[in-house]
């Protein structure tokens, strides 16, 4: 289901009382210390693609150990018209840098009426402060001028429903199953107890 849908069906399943409680839910909440910049206009006039290949995953020279960088296209659609093309061409030819570490997986989820409330400041993590100033240092090195999402947000959202030795530690066990209610089993990232600070599908296939 999703991290977010998976602790939305938990929390409301428990509310209602179809499930026993589970003192841990929505603990532990980690948005992998995921901060993206866009790199505005960086293909050169002569260059067919900004990137080939598998996606580029690197640490900065001289940077912090913790945070890893990679490079996503922004793989926009192309307009048929020349002039949208032409006016459109900066953005187009833009690219993603995201920068992702462990970001200590403090936040917390609640049930606000029928929604999923997370409570998380990434502003206040060491690795989305450095993970931001990296991605700045990126685009100083490259040349490029780097534009920064007003509000924080993640494409690695984990945490809330996890592993724990106890049923006051976490929701599941290192099997998945539910510490309290026996036959139900949490399998995706919401079963993460800390932020992997890497792409996490290998920890969610495990």
């Amino acid at each position: 289901a999703g991290t977010s849908n998976t602790l939305r069906l938990l929390m409301q399943a428990e509310q209602r009382g179809d499930l026993e409680g589970m003192p841990a839910l929505g603990q532990g909440i980690s948005g992998n210390g995921d901060e993206m910049a866009l790199l505005w206009n960086a293909k050169a006039d002569n260059q067919e693609d900004i990137r080939r290949g598998l996606a580029s995953m690197f640490h900065l020279r001289r940077g912090s150990r913790e945070v890893l960088h990679g490079f996503v296209e922004s793989d926009l659609p192309r307009p048929r018209w020349g002039i949208l093309r032409r006016l459109l061409r900066p953005l187009l030819n833009s690219l993603l840098v995201i920068g992702m570490g462990p970001d200590g997986s403090g936040g917390r989820a609640r049930l606000a009426g029928r929604r999923l409330q997370i409570d998380f400041d990434a502003a206040a993590t060491p690795a989305n402060r450095v993970g931001r100033a990296e991605n700045r240092e990126v685009a100083k090195r490259l040349g490029l001028t780097a534009l920064f999402y007003p509000k924080a947000f993640t494409v690695h959202l984990s945490g809330g429903a996890g592993v724990g030795g106890t049923a006051n530690e976490g929701v599941v066990s290192g099997a998945g199953e539910c510490w309290t209610n026996p036959g139900l089993f949490v399998v995706d990232a919401a079963a993460i107890p800390e932020a992997p600070g890497r792409p996490p599908s290998l920890n969610i296939a495990a």
